[in-house]
């Protein structure tokens, strides 16, 4: 059976910022992102636009899955040279799908409910 990994995002963009230097504030500046949704989520609240996650992530140079999940501050410094599985348990990829997909911030715009858990650490 798969284990739940827990949602780290608090602890995650803590260490980020401090890694790189920076304040709430400037990440706020950089990204667009209002400073306090990002003191939001440094208290704990769940983030609700998946757009947001994607612009801190991007500017803080990791991937939305580590900024939310990764499990410990070395995993989440470390350079992510792995492919991500763009697959949620739906049917399978093509066989010419690229191994990395990133999309761009208009194709994510919506209004989405997301329920992020990582059901494996394959």
């Amino acid at each position: 059976m798969a284990t739940d990994v827990n949602f780290r995002l608090r602890h995650n963009l803590a260490t980020l910022l401090k890694d790189r230097s920076l304040t709430a504030a400037q990440l706020s500046r950089k990204t667009g992102v209002a400073k306090q949704v990002l003191s939001d989520w440094m208290s704990g609240v769940q983030p609700r636009k998946i757009e947001h996650l994607y612009a801190v992530a991007r500017e803080l140079g990791v991937s939305m899955e580590s900024l939310c999940f990764a499990p410990s501050d070395q995993d989440l410094l470390a350079k992510d040279t792995s492919s991500v599985n763009i697959s949620a348990g739906g049917p399978p990829l093509p066989e010419d799908m690229p191994e990395k997909v990133i999309f761009s911030p208009n194709e994510i715009r919506g209004r989405f409910e997301i329920y992020m858990r990582r059901i494996s650490d394959d």
